[in-house]
This record gives C-alpha cells, sequence and structure tokens, in this order.
C-alpha cells in the first residue's frame, strides 16, 4: 500500500511538474472585459550631415485598450481605442499629444496635429484579432479616417502639405495595425515549452517609412500564471520605394538588431510588462532640387510597456 501511495503521489508530482513546464500562450480575453497596455519609447538619433553631427531625441507615448466583443474560430472580434497618444521632437522641436487642445492651422502643425491625436483617441476602432495577436481586418476603416482627418485637405501652404502627408500616413492601415500588433503581436497561438521558440513579425509605419520588426522568441520559463519570454530582434525598410514629402524623394535603408523581454499572463496572453532595446544605423536618402545626397544616420530606440488596471 506505501509503495503504491508512493507511486500515485509521483504521478500527481510529474503532473505538477509538467504543467510548470508548458503552457497556452494566445489571446483568451474574456468578452466584454476591457484591456489597457501603456507603452513609451525613447529614440535617439545621430546624423552625419554635410560633415556635421547631429542628435536628436524623440519620446512617444501612447495607452491602448481594447474590449472583446465576440469571439470565432479565426479570432476575436474587438473595439480597440488608443486612449492616448502623443511624442515630442527635439529636432525639428515638436510637442503634441491627444490631452492638447488643437485646431486646424496653416501655420502651425503642432496645433493641428494635437487636433488629429485628440480625434483619433475619441475613435473606436473595430477590428478582428487572430488568436496571435495579429490584426486580420479592420471594419470601420473609412469611417476612422473621415472622422479624423475632416477639413485637412482646406489648409494652404508648404507647412500644410506636411502636414496632410504626415496625418494621412499616420491614419493609414499599415499604421494602425501597426500600432496594434506592436502592443499584441508576440504569441505563438499553441502550446509551449520551457524552451520552445517562435518567430512573429510586425510592420509599423513612421512618417510614411515602413519598417518590418522580426522576433525570434524564445519560452524562458513559467512562475505561477506568468511565462517569462526573451526574444532577438531585427528591424530593416518594408520597401526600397522612395518616400515623397513635400516634393523631396527620401529612402531609408538602416537595419537594426536588439533584444526584448516580456512577462505575460498565461491565463489571458496579455501583456504584464515587457522592455525592448534596439541600435540601427545606415543611411537616408535625399533627392530635391536636383540635388541627392546620403545621410549616415544611428538610431537607438528603448522602449517600455506596461499593463495597466
Amino acid at each position: 500500500m506505501k509503495t503504491l501511495l508512493f507511486f500515485v503521489s509521483m504521478i500527481f508530482l510529474s503532473l505538477s511538474v509538467v504543467a510548470q513546464n508548458e503552457v497556452d500562450l494566445k489571446l483568451k480575453l474574456e468578452k466584454d472585459k476591457i484591456y489597457r497596455v501603456k507603452s513609451s519609447s525613447v529614440n535617439s538619433m545621430s546624423q552625419t550631415i554635410m560633415d556635421r553631427q547631429q542628435t536628436s531625441e524623440s519620446k512617444a507615448f501612447s495607452v491602448m485598450s481594447i474590449k472583446p466583443m465576440g469571439f470565432d474560430d479565426n479570432g476575436i472580434n474587438a473595439e480597440i481605442h488608443i486612449d492616448t497618444i502623443g511624442f515630442t521632437n527635439t529636432m525639428p522641436k515638436m510637442d503634441v499629444a491627444s490631452s492638447k487642445p488643437g485646431m486646424l492651422s496653416n501655420s502651425d502643425i503642432g496645433m493641428s496635429m494635437n487636433l488629429i491625436l485628440n480625434r483619433l483617441s475619441k475613435q473606436p476602432i473595430l477590428v478582428q484579432l487572430s488568436y496571435t495577436g495579429k490584426v486580420l481586418s479592420f471594419t470601420n476603416l473609412k469611417t476612422i479616417s473621415d472622422s479624423v482627418l475632416a477639413g485637412i485637405d482646406t489648409l494652404k501652404g508648404q507647412m500644410a502639405t506636411m502636414f496632410q502627408l504626415q496625418a494621412k500616413n499616420m491614419i493609414s492601415e499599415e499604421a494602425l495595425k501597426g500600432m496594434i500588433e506592436i502592443n499584441t503581436a508576440y504569441l505563438p497561438g499553441k502550446m509551449v515549452k520551457v524552451g520552445d521558440k517562435w518567430d512573429s513579425e510586425v510592420k509599423i509605419s513612421n512618417s510614411g517609412i515602413k519598417i518590418v520588426i522580426k522576433g525570434s522568441y524564445k519560452l524562458k520559463k513559467i512562475t505561477g500564471n506568468q511565462a517569462e519570454i526573451k526574444g532577438d530582434i531585427t528591424n530593416e525598410p518594408a520597401s526600397s520605394e522612395p518616400i515623397d514629402m513635400g516634393g523631396a524623394q527620401i529612402t531609408y535603408d538602416a537595419r537594426g538588431l536588439g533584444e526584448v523581454t516580456l512577462l505575460v499572463d498565461t491565463n489571458t496572453g496579455w501583456v504584464i510588462k515587457g522592455s525592448s532595446r534596439t541600435h540601427s544605423q545606415g543611411n537616408i536618402g535625399v533627392k530635391a532640387q536636383g540635388q541627392e545626397f546620403q545621410i549616415p544616420t544611428e538610431i537607438d530606440i528603448t522602449s517600455e510597456t506596461i499593463a495597466l488596471p
């Protein structure tokens, strides 16, 4: 009898150990519950222009919330809000945020951008997400664009042209998809054991420049209902096509390496906290007014993510 009890206890112990080394890592969000995440990043850039080195720093922040409305075999139908969003630049100097009063202005890009960000923060974004956190489709993309960009085509002048281009790029399908996936697309969508690896890819758009971020992730350990994930990330241009910025043709050819650490709630797949660092270098090409030149560029980015109640 003692021998039998011993083997029974060993079986239960073995099952307990297995449970702590294997987990189903996918989005398992509760219907009608709101999940929120705050993200912030610091971007330090060094450029050499006509043999002179220039440095600049930009900071970006956002709070995103997601409310699952229903589920099917393909994924999650959800309502997403960019509750808060903003950024600062040292060169050119700019400080804009969705919380600031804004108005359409021919001469003040900052005031106009405040209005665009404020409108975006009030606009529900209806999407279908896969259980790996990828955006499968948008339901109301035209409504978002019409609401957020209302009136901007009436602006006149060179600064207005630059603003219109930037605003339209910010509300593009690719840009909105990147805003969401940077907070959600890090899961394998299946059972994984400690030591297992998987890949994920996110495309982001910044002022029309499209970048592919590829991550190679590994489940490091499971502690209670928390999974620790480590990853190596690379970034590279999504396209070699030039971007028209106020008559100038801009090409972006910088590539980078970095690492990311994530702590994920195994019950929901929602991030608890995370951090990343990347270093990129390459060239920005400029072709304007009959001149063409390359700007050597180095970029360091640190990012942090934390779930909010």
